[in-house]
């Protein structure tokens, strides 16, 4: 039976409401273990710190998977340096590598065995007299001693019947003698015949060996030295090495000392630019003047800038490089200005001085030698009894007891000291009678072991070797046969058998040879090689009368007593413009033969006949392009434009062939919105030249540039360049262009021509000659036509040089460009922004665009294949038409067919044709 509980609650009446209770809204842990509570009432309250002791540590947890590696750190510091391993196997040898600069010169080696004897020289010079006072004929072979001895005045003649020589009388006198032009021999003097006046005359010193300056001539051999890096516009001083295998030159240009190697010893042909030493500003920006110490530990110059002498040293001998150590004397204590040229005592205890103003040699002594800290001033000789020009440079020979001075007009003259290098006993003995090959000589170098002297030229950058021998007939050498390797023949040559005249010489008359007559570089006081009889002339000769550059003849002709540049009776025909070669042919009364630029594809063989070979010459050396267009430039850009970064209208890219800007400007740049191209920014000594990437090869073209150029600010330094035959940077040509303010152009103007990165100067100044003149901001055009190979450069329509480029690209891709500023042979110019180019464009020549002269023979036969034609025109052989042949008249063509027969075929006016026998 279920029991049921039931409970009874009485439920009360409701109660009143309590008030709002205050709850928790938010609490913060503050990470610290502590906490804070907010309540609804807007109170909070922070508990104390409920943090518990640590617990114990528990157990370690299985490791978890291998995660994905993390990106590579930074590289930590250097570790210590480990334990040194073991050395490995040798590797390979490598490569063998560039040669290396040839070191000093080693000392003398060991003394080699004395080589074969060599041919047997000439003879030489007659020797004194020996003493035969104790001699007889008893003592000579060959000679016929059964005959007594010989008394006074006898001499001894070679008798052939018994192949003897016997003592016989001669007449001592001239009674005999009929046609003699002198009455008393001196003792030792000779008779020659003159066949000029049938005469027998004094001989003696018919041929005389001048040793003094008076006998100094050039020899024939030069050095130009402007090429890139070696060159020095205004070179003052010359010195060698002693064993002549070094030179050394200065100059106020660059202020440094240029040092050239000279692969044989002495000969100036074989120099190459070696390296220059450091800038000598520090000494003065105008340098003259060199000397050397002997071991090559020092080197002397002078400043005339600032009037001192400047001593140098060199920490390894004869290399320039080095120089390092300075210290110098001021002249102006001694009252001398502008010292120009000196020379030293070779113990370096005496310094003599040329100076320019004073027109005085002053000599200094050093108390310690070769120390200038040790100079004073001893004494001083006034040149001017024998110039009144300034004194360049001043030289004595190794001993002290010659003295020699070069004036500024060119001239040698030379003083005996009686006791050796002390000028105060100087007296003048001679003075030099040749002329030199250029003018501006400043110095000059004495080489005695060789009988040579070096002379360099300011005016043409060139060294010139002069010798200090030479044979000097005064009045005709008469002779069986003469070998002259180098001299002069100031009266003329008559020789019996034969005649070489070496290299060097020069022959003042004429020569009469009944033998051979051999000639190596000879040329006569006119720069000829020529061979004359009466008034018949033979030439072989280089003129530079027409607008300073060189022309070449052969000329054959007679009558020659006129002397215009323009004769019409068989001599030379000066050209219209320069640059020419000319042959011509002609004879008293008659018209010149001459033909015009040869080159190397043409000949010419006159013998009654002439033959030409290669293209006839175009008749108009000015026609205008009228073919493809290889490559044109207007300079458009919105904005500047670097050149490098500009794409010309042909769609042609430009790159750099010289820069010397070292990347900081100035730059070529193109001009937005101009239509120019000029350089940013006017800067010395720094400039950008650029070539296109169009190029060509093959064909003749035409390349017009427009320039225009504000002559505000303009100097001779400032230059603009149009470059051409641009094969790389290395090799191209530069045809460089420079005004001076007034708008007349400056000698700084020249055609350059780079090769392997140097370059060298084809033509100086070619503007100059024309009377040119261009007005300030007025365009004009510059202008070079390739046609048949050969060049025509143009300003506007002036020609100003015409010729063959040796070397010139033709066959091989090249292209153009442009640049302004510095330039890579005779540097130092200028980049300007007054210049600026406008347009650039470069065609191809077609055919139409040239007309040829006509050729004809007026009068006679011309034969081909036949040396005897009998015809007008004879042909033995084939021949070939392309193109229409045409025989106008009515006689007719002859036909002969092979059994001989002639066949005549005429046409009448219904075009039937006719055979009939001829």
């Amino acid at each position: 039976m279920a029991k049921v509980t039931v409970t009874l609650e009485r439920k009360g009446p409701q109660g009143d409401k309590g008030d709002t209770g205050v709850g928790i809204e938010s609490t913060v842990d503050h990470n610290d273990g502590t906490f804070t509570v907010h309540y609804s009432d807007g109170t909070s309250f922070t508990t104390s710190d409920f943090t518990g002791p640590q617990g114990i540590q528990g157990i370690q947890g299985i490791q978890g998977i291998q995660g994905e590696t993390g990106p590579q750190g930074a590289t930590g510091p250097q570790g210590p340096q480990g334990v040194k391993g073991d050395t490995g196997a040798t590797g390979a040898t490598g490569p063998q590598g560039a040669t290396g600069a040839t070191g000093p010169q080693g000392p003398p080696g060991i003394q080699g065995e004395t080589g074969a004897t060599g041919p047997q020289g000439p003879q030489g010079l007659q020797g004194p007299a020996g003493d035969i006072s104790t001699s007889s004929i008893d003592d000579l072979n060959d000679v016929d001693t059964t005959t007594t001895a010989p008394t006074d005045g006898q001499a001894l003649l070679y008798f052939s019947a018994d192949g003897k020589w016997k003592p016989e009388n001669l007449t001592s006198s001239l009674a005999g003698l009929t046609d003699t032009t002198i009455t008393s021999p001196a003792g030792g003097e000779a008779l020659v015949y003159n066949p000029s006046n049938s005469k027998w005359e004094n001989a003696e010193a018919l041929v005389n060996l001048e040793t003094n300056v008076s006998g100094w001539i050039y020899g024939g051999k030069s050095y130009y030295m402007g090429l890139a890096g070696s060159s020095e516009t205004n070179p003052l001083g010359i010195y060698f090495k002693p064993d002549g295998t070094r030179m050394f030159v200065s100059g106020r240009a660059d202020d440094r000392v240029k040092e050239f190697s000279l692969s044989t010893a002495w000969d100036i042909t074989t120099s190459s630019f070696v390296q220059e030493g450091p800038s000598l500003l520090s000494l003065d920006g105008n340098i003259s003047g060199l000397f050397f110490k002997s071991d090559g530990t020092k080197v002397y110059l002078l400043g005339y800038g600032n009037d001192r002498i400047g001593e140098y040293t060199l920490s390894t001998a004869w290399d320039v490089s080095t120089m390092g150590s300075l210290q110098y004397y001021d002249t102006t204590n001694d009252g001398y200005t502008t010292p120009y040229g000196l020379d030293l005592k070779p113990d370096g205890t005496e310094l003599y001085l040329a100076t320019w103003d004073a027109k005085k040699v002053a000599q200094y002594t050093m108390s310690t030698a070769f120390d200038i800290s040790t100079i004073s001033f001893t004494r001083e000789f006034d040149v001017s009894n024998e110039t009144s020009q300034h004194v360049n440079s001043v030289r004595f020979a190794s001993n002290g007891t010659r003295m020699i001075i070069m004036d500024e007009a060119e001239k040698f003259f030379e003083y005996a000291l009686s006791t050796a290098w002390d000028i105060s006993t100087a007296t003048f003995t001679a003075e030099s009678s040749a002329s030199p090959p250029n003018n501006n000589i400043d110095d000059f170098y004495i080489y005695e072991g060789g009988d040579k002297v070096f002379v360099i030229s300011d005016g043409a950058d060139t060294v010139y070797e002069y010798s200090t021998k030479s044979y000097v007939s005064s009045r005709g050498l008469a002779v069986a046969g003469i070998s002259a390797g180098e001299g002069t023949l100031s009266g003329g040559a008559i020789v019996g058998a034969s005649l070489n005249v070496g290299s060097g010489s020069i022959i003042a008359g004429g020569i009469t040879s009944s033998g051979s007559l051999t000639v190596t570089n000879h040329i006569d006081n006119n720069g000829r090689l020529r061979a004359a009889k009466n008034n018949q002339q033979a030439e072989i000769a280089t003129w530079n009368n027409v607008n300073g550059t060189a022309n070449k003849y052969i000329k054959i002709g007679g009558n020659l007593s006129s002397t215009s540049d323009q004769r019409n009776n068989g001599s030379y025909r000066h050209p219209s413009t320069p640059g020419n070669n000319i042959i011509e042919i002609g004879a008293r009364g008659s018209s010149i033969t001459h033909i015009e630029n040869l080159t190397e594809l043409q000949e010419v063989t006159v013998n009654d006949n002439i033959i030409v070979y290669g293209k006839p010459k175009v008749e108009d050396t000015n026609p205008t392009a009228t073919g493809t267009t290889i490559y044109s430039d207007t300079f458009t850009e919105a904005s500047d434009t670097a050149l490098g970064s500009h794409t010309s209208d042909s769609g042609h890219t430009y790159s750099t062939i010289f820069d010397d800007t070292g990347g900081n400007g100035p730059n070529l740049t193109v001009f937005g919105g101009s239509g120019q191209a000029g350089m940013d920014q006017s800067v010395d000594n720094e400039g950008q030249t650029f070539v296109s990437s169009a190029v060509t090869s093959g064909v003749d073209y035409e390349l017009i540039w427009n320039y225009q150029v504000d002559l505000t600010g303009i100097n001779g330094s400032d230059l603009i360049h149009f470059a051409f035959g641009v094969v790389d940077s290395n090799n191209y040509f530069l045809l460089s262009l420079c005004w001076n303010s007034t708008g007349t152009p400056h000698g700084n103007s020249m055609l350059i021509k780079v090769t392997n990165g140097a370059g060298s100067e084809i033509i100086g100044d070619p503007f100059s000659f024309h009377n040119l003149t261009i007005s300030s901001n007025t365009a004009y055009e510059i202008k070079i036509k390739l046609v048949d190979r050969q060049h025509y450069i143009y300003h506007d329509n002036t020609l100003i040089w015409s010729g063959y480029l040796s070397g010139f690209p033709y066959d091989t891709d090249h292209g153009a460009g442009i640049g302004i500023g510095d330039r890579v042979y005779s540097g130092g110019r200028e980049s300007h922004i007054n210049y600026k180019f406008n347009s650039v464009t470069q065609k191809e020549y077609q055919a139409s665009d040239f007309t040829y002269p006509n050729s004809y023979i007026e009068q006679g036969y011309f034969g081909i294949g036949t040396t005897t034609p009998s015809e007008k025109l004879e042909i033995i052989g084939n021949g070939k038409v392309s193109g229409n042949f045409e025989v106008a008249g009515s006689d007719g063509v002859i036909l002969t067919s092979p059994g001989g027969t002639r066949y005549k075929i005429t046409v009448d006016n219904s075009g039937n044709l006719t055979t009939a026998l001829a």
